[in-house]
């Protein structure tokens, strides 16, 4: 039976196991490097390499989906700015306003006089805001999931798939 590894033991090889598991190395190779790293006849089990990375992998996890929710409220926020701005800008883009031009009159570089003109401008508003105004929208359902699934159903040759028929000379299910 093996010895049971000591805390600081058992933090010093997952440390390590760390290091070379998101390396891509396997399981095998993490205990031989742990072995000749700590040297003096050290020596661990795949399997307990194995459970480490287990460990790690959950503990991994829990902090990811502490961050990741951290990240969806920091992505809401510019989103809630973005659309707060896209919104300003189509209140803006909807108001009738007047727009006035200034011409000068005249022959040579001294013109006699300023021609001022002033015109009333019916705005219908600019489409590309509420368009804005929408991807915000479906961007923030997608963040908190409100979008329900899609429902895809996959056919072959008109016929509903029927899984996939492994053995060489067997026959298709009816």
């Amino acid at each position: 039976m093996a010895a049971v590894r000591k805390k600081h033991e058992q933090e010093r090889d997952r440390n390590i196991v760390a290091e070379y598991y998101v390396k891509g190395y396997s399981t095998r190779a993490i205990a031989q490097i742990i072995a000749d790293k700590v040297g003096g006849g050290y020596t661990l089990n795949h399997n307990t390499v194995s459970n480490d990375v287990k460990y790690l992998l959950k503990q991994w996890q829990n902090e990811r989906i502490n961050d990741i929710n951290e990240q969806k409220v920091l992505e809401l926020s510019k989103l809630d700015k973005l659309e707060q701005t896209y919104w300003q800008a189509w209140e803006k883009s909807i108001e009738d306003h007047k727009k006035s031009s200034k011409k000068l009159k005249g022959k040579g570089d001294k013109p006699d006089y300023k021609e001022m003109t002033e015109t009333e401008v019916v705005a219908y508003g600019n489409p590309a805001y509420l368009a804005g105004i929408e991807r915000c929208i479906d961007k923030r359902c997608k963040i908190l999931g409100i979008d329900a699934p899609q429902k895809h159903d996959i056919t072959t040759g008109g016929k509903p798939f029927q899984g996939f028929n492994f053995l060489p000379d067997a026959q298709p299910n009816p």
